[in-house]
C-alpha cells in the first residue's frame, strides 16, 4: 500500500479529510482488486447530490450516513 496523504493542513471542514483519508484507502484496496467507484458509493451520484452545496459536510446525519456506507463497502471488500 502507498504512503497515506494528509489533506488536515488544506481542508477546513472536519468531515472531508476523515472523508478523503478513508476514500482513498478504500480506493487503493479496490485498485488492488480491479474495481471502483467509492466515492459515488458512499455519497451518492455528484448529480443528485450537489457537489457545490460544501454545507452538507455540517450536516452531521449526512456524513454519519456516508461513514456508514464506507463502513459497508469496506466490509464487502474484506470478504
Amino acid at each position: 500500500m502507498e504512503e497515506k496523504v494528509s489533506f488536515e493542513k488544506y481542508i477546513s471542514n472536519k468531515n472531508l479529510p476523515r472523508f478523503a483519508d478513508k476514500t482513498l484507502e478504500l480506493i487503493q484496496k479496490q485498485e488492488l482488486q480491479g474495481g471502483h467507484g467509492v466515492d459515488i458509493f458512499a455519497t451518492g451520484h455528484y448529480a443528485v447530490r450537489k457537489v457545490n452545496n460544501l454545507s452538507l459536510w455540517e450536516n452531521e446525519e449526512w456524513v454519519k450516513d456516508v461513514f456508514g456506507k464506507l463502513k459497508d463497502f469496506d466490509g464487502k471488500e474484506n470478504k
